[in-house]
């Protein structure tokens, strides 16, 4: 059985690597707009964004596994990713609904953030091509790099709205600012070693 503690531990480290690829992509992105025809940029960036997605993923899969393990009851094996992949939908279209609904009581805010966000049109397979994107950067499989199959491009064109929403709405609750003050457990250990074990 998991202890809270490492559940909570696991879980903000997971969030604290999205983080770290989320701000490697804007900053490579950004980048492109002066060096195009830097390749090492671009690779940069692709790489970036897709480790972000996989990092996110595996966030929310987590939450879902540890916090909220009684939605996932019944299903076995590949049944479970499936199901995931269908709680990762209906958690976009939560998402929209609530934001919708501070936008409709509140008519002095700013609108334009929501014409983008509609929940009727959440694609049905956005949270199946969100585990075989994650799954393309957890392995080295051709699939993430040939033309064949929904590319990175494909995908960031059709979800990157949601991608955003799903990042933004976890940033509230689980961004460590002070990372020296937060207990790593292991990860604290592994530094110890490190420093008594030079490479």
């Amino acid at each position: 059985m998991n202890n809270y503690k490492d559940i909570e531990v696991a879980l903000s480290h997971e969030f604290w690597c999205c983080q770290r690829e989320f701000e490697s992509f804007v900053h490579h992105a950004v980048l492109l707009f002066s060096m195009d025809n830097e390749k090492n940029v671009r690779i940069q960036a692709f790489t970036a964004y897709g480790n972000f997605i996989r990092h996110l993923y595996t966030f929310y899969e987590g939450m879902i596994k540890y916090r909220n393990a009684n939605l996932l009851d019944g299903a076995k094996g590949q049944a479970i990713g499936k199901k995931i992949s269908k709680l990762m939908n209906e958690e976009v279209k939560k998402l929209i609904r609530n934001k919708a609904l501070v936008y409709n009581s509140s008519p002095e805010l700013d609108s334009r953030e929501m014409m983008n966000l509609v929940e009727s049109e959440v694609p049905e397979q956005f949270g199946t091509d969100f585990r075989q994107m994650r799954n393309r950067f957890s392995h080295a499989a051709t699939s993430r790099i040939n033309r064949k199959e929904v590319t990175l491009s494909d995908f960031y064109n059709r979800y990157h709205r949601y991608m955003m929403l799903l990042y933004q709405t976890c940033s509230f609750t689980w961004n460590i600012e002070k990372v020296d003050q937060y207990d790593w457990l292991e990860i604290d250990n592994f530094l110890k070693v490190i420093k008594s074990n030079p490479i």
